[in-house]
Formats: structure tokens, C-alpha cells, sequence
């Protein structure tokens, strides 16, 4: 799904991962995506990359020479900001993988993150094998897969008025702003998910929280990996549209599981979230559909 505003793209829907990180990512860990994201991205589209000191992208070279990225990284464990992206130069929905450190103002406490962002055509098994290399390479609070938002930064407001009607309609279609979600996701888990990654240390919380690990039923499996669990609500992710009257049932059976370490609350989303006061809500559409 897309929406332009005029003859530039304004928000659209693609499948990503995100990992929430508990600090600013190191050199080491950087280098640990970047490994996992050549495992999964196509040669040919590991084309352009920028940090954050850079003006703009520039050609990659070497890519598949392990020291690629080293020219980019100089400066990655000195200061909290920063991060790299490789992009492949594609329009709106593409390969690219953002490893960043975050600093929020008044130096707010906040998670840093690790996005990939895939093509349309990318295969779901592609997506969960990745999300399974990167739970082995970085430590992690909390993450997702699957269906989401991507919006025009400089048009937020309009594009966020956009994704409500979407996300009225589309239960299994996750909503982000990492702006307003990374100081909140410090100590609880956003939500569920197709993929749904949990920490080890928010996964013992978990556990202890209600009274044992959490237990799923085919389709959902869960699987430990090294820095923590992914769990997966069915072979593919759903959009689950109301107007056809489907309802995403194995997201909901791990947002219910999760539900002892689920944020209790988040800035609202720009748009008519914010008019409405509606995020909260939408946040908890699949254990509440009728408030939302």
C-alpha cells in the first residue's frame, strides 16, 4: 500500500525488522548486523553507505571483503550518536540495514536500534532467518518483524493521518515511530508482532512475572538464540484486514502472553492519532479490538 503527495511518495507499507538495543551499538556489535545482513541481502544490492559524520552516501567497495566497513567505524565507540547505513539505492521499499545509536533531548534515556528494511518480493523465510543471525550477533531488549509503516519524515502529521485509516483497517500492520517508541521500550516489549523478539533479560522478567516461561501452540513457535527468544506467529505475516473479517489470532495469542511485560504507555503517534488520543489504543487492538 502506498500513498503519494504529489509526485513524491508520502507513506507506504514494507516488511522490516527492528531490535531495540540496550545501549549505543559498538563497533563489534555493528560489524555482528553487518555480517548477518550479507548473509541475507543480495551482492548486488550492497551498494551505498553513509555514517553519520557523512554528507551523503557513497559507493561501497569491496563489499564482500570483511574489513568493508572499517573506514566507517573509526569513530563508532566514541560517541553514543554513532550509527551506519547501507542502502542499496532502491526507492522507498528496498534492502537497507541502520545500526544507531540514539540521544534524545535533554538527554532523555533511551534504546538505540538496528532496522532492515526488504523489498516487496523478499521471501518471509529471508526475513526470519535474518532476525535469527541478528538475535545471535547483537544483545537486544525487544524487537519485531513484519508488516509496517514507512513515512516522509517532513511530512509526518499528513502521513500519520494516512496510517490511522490503515491501521483502523489492517490489525496485523504495525505502526512506528522510533522517536516516540525507543524511551519507552528501555524496561517493557512494544508488542506483538509476525516476529516478535524478546531479551533475555525481559524474557526472565517474563517469567517471573507469570509464574513460568510463556507456553505456545502451533502455529506460534518460539525459539532461544543467544541474546533471546524469536517468536513466530505462523509461517508468514498477516495484515489481517477487518473488512474481510480476519483477525490475526497467533499475533494475539503472543500479545496475550506478553502481556505482563507490555509498555503502559507511549507518546502519542503525529496526525490523527494525536487528535484522537488514540495511540494507546491501537497499541492494545489485539487483546481490546472493540476500543480500537
Amino acid at each position: 500500500m502506498r500513498i503519494d503527495d504529489g509526485a513524491e511518495w508520502l507513506c507506504l507499507t514494507c516488511k522490516a525488522i527492528t531490535l531495540y538495543l540496550p545501549d549505543a551499538p559498538t563497533r563489534e556489535q555493528v560489524l555482528k548486523a553487518w555480517e548477518a545482513y550479507k548473509g541475507a541481502c543480495p551482492r548486488d544490492r550492497l551498494k551505498l553507505v553513509k555514517n553519520v559524520e557523512m554528507l551523503d552516501f557513497e559507493p561501497l567497495e569491496s563489499p564482500a571483503q570483511p574489513d568493508a566497513l572499517n573506514p566507517y567505524l573509526a569513530s563508532q565507540d566514541e560517541r553514543r550518536d554513532e550509527g551506519i547505513t547501507v542502502w542499496d539505492e532502491g526507492p522507498e521499499c528496498c534492502w537497507s540495514l541502520n545500526v544507531q545509536g540514539v540521544v534524545l533531548p535533554e538527554a532523555m534515556p533511551s534504546a538505540s536500534f538496528c532496522r532492515v528494511w526488504f523489498p516487496e518480493d523478499v521471501d518471509d523465510e529471508v526475513v526470519y532467518r535474518l532476525a535469527i543471525a541478528l538475535a545471535d550477533g547483537i544483545p537486544f531488549l525487544s524487537g519485531d518483524a513484519g508488516y509496517t509503516c514507512m513515512f516522509d519524515p517532513s511530512k509526518k502529521a499528513y502521513a500519520f493521518n494516512h496510517i490511522y485509516a490503515w491501521a483502523k483497517r489492517y490489525l496485523g500492520l504495525d505502526v512506528d515511530d522510533l522517536n516516540a517508541t525507543l524511551p519507552v521500550v528501555l524496561r517493557a516489549i512494544k508488542g506483538a508482532n509476525w516476529l516478535t523478539l524478546v531479551g533475555n533479560d525481559l524474557w526472565e522478567r517474563l517469567a517471573e512475572e507469570a509464574g513460568g516461561p510463556p507456553r505456545f501452540d502451533p502455529p506460534v513457535t518460539a525459539e532461544q538464540r543467544q541474546f533471546g527468544w524469536v517468536i513466530r506467529a505462523g509461517e508468514h505475516p498477516v495484515l489481517a484486514d477487518r473488512n474481510r473479517r480476519e483477525f490475526p489470532e497467533a499475533y494475539v495469542a503472543v500479545e496475550r502472553a506478553l502481556l505482563p511485560i507490555k509498555i503502559q504507555s507511549h507518546p502519542e503517534f503525529a496526525g490523527r492519532f494525536e487528535e484522537e488520543g488514540a495511540t494507546m489504543a491501537w497499541l492494545r487492538r489485539l487483546v481490546e479490538p472493540e476500543n480500537w
